[in-house]
This record gives structure tokens, C-alpha cells and sequence, in this order.
């Protein structure tokens, strides 16, 4: 039978002898530490990984419920993003309408001002055309009343202004 080592010693007849072999007594001493470290610090360690279990625990859970708080912001930010988004489209449509219709008054007014302006344009032309052609008729009969002037003085002799006083006298005389 081989005999067993006990803390890098060994018991024998003769009395205590020293194991030189470093693998066997390590290997004791290793298991006789984790055996005490089992027997003495399983509470201890019991207690250590309970702790960090519960830890790891609430951790995870306050992590899910920030993830979940973060879902709930990221989901009314969208909607909030989805209503603004409706709500500019509204506006660039009403903008848009209302555009149209400044824009169709004004083509509207600017054909009324302009129809308006046309019919002034007109009745100032018509105007001035009855005011040029009564200067011109005036122009011509003063032209000739002055040309008959001219003629009735050369032609007019003393005689013949006699000859047409007494006619007019006669038939004024005749005619009261």
C-alpha cells in the first residue's frame, strides 16, 4: 500500500519525513483549502452571489423599464413628429390655396383696372377727337368768313354796297 501524504509530510514508522513531490502536496493543499473555503465561506459566499444576483436583477429590471419608458417617449415623439408633419402639410395646402386665390384677385383686378383703363383711354380719345374736330370746323369757318371778306372787299364797290342797303331797307319796309 502506498503511503498517504499529509501537508507536504508523511507519517512513518521511523517518524516524520518530508514528501519532496510538489504536485501531490499541492494538490492536497488545494483541496483541503477549498474544502475549508467551502465549509467556512459557503455563507459568505452564499450571500455574496445573492447579493450580486439581486444586483444583476434590479439592474436588468430598471434597464427593461428605461428601455420601456424610452419605447413610450420614442412612440409620442413619433406621433407628436406624425401630427406636426400632418399639420405643416395643412398649412402649405391652405398656403397654397391662398396663394391661388391672391393670385386669381389679382389677375381679376388687373383685368378690371385695366378694361376701366381701356374705356377711359377710350372716352379721352373721343374727347379729344370732338374738341380737334370742333377747333378744325371753327378754324375753317373762320378761314372762310375771312376768305368771303376779302372777296366781298374787293368785289363790293360803293355802288352795288348801295344797291343791297336798299333792298334790305325795302323789304324791311315791306315786311312791316
Amino acid at each position: 500500500m502506498a503511503p498517504v501524504p499529509l501537508l507536504a509530510t508523511e507519517a512513518a514508522e521511523a517518524g516524520l519525513r518530508f514528501n519532496g513531490d510538489l504536485l501531490q502536496t499541492n494538490l492536497i493543499n488545494i483541496v483541503i483549502v477549498l474544502g475549508l473555503l467551502i465549509y467556512f465561506g459557503r455563507g459568505f459566499l452564499t450571500r455574496l452571489l445573492t447579493d450580486r444576483r439581486q444586483t444583476i436583477e434590479t439592474t436588468l429590471k430598471d434597464a427593461e423599464q428605461r428601455q420601456s419608458d424610452a419605447l413610450a417617449r420614442l412612440q409620442e415623439a413619433q406621433s407628436k413628429l406624425a401630427r406636426a408633419q400632418e399639420t405643416a402639410a395643412q398649412i402649405r395646402q391652405e398656403g397654397e390655396q391662398a396663394a391661388e386665390q391672391l393670385r386669381a384677385s389679382l389677375l381679376k383686378q388687373a383685368e378690371a383696372d385695366l378694361a376701366r383703363l381701356e374705356e377711359s383711354l377710350a372716352a379721352s380719345l373721343r374727347a379729344e377727337a370732338g374738341r380737334t374736330t370742333s377747333q378744325i370746323q371753327q378754324q375753317v369757318a373762320a378761314l372762310a368768313l375771312a376768305q368771303v371778306e376779302m372777296q366781298l372787299r374787293h368785289r363790293l364797290t360803293p355802288d352795288l354796297q348801295r344797291q343791297f342797303t336798299d333792298r334790305a331797307l325795302a323789304r324791311l319796309g315791306g315786311v312791316g
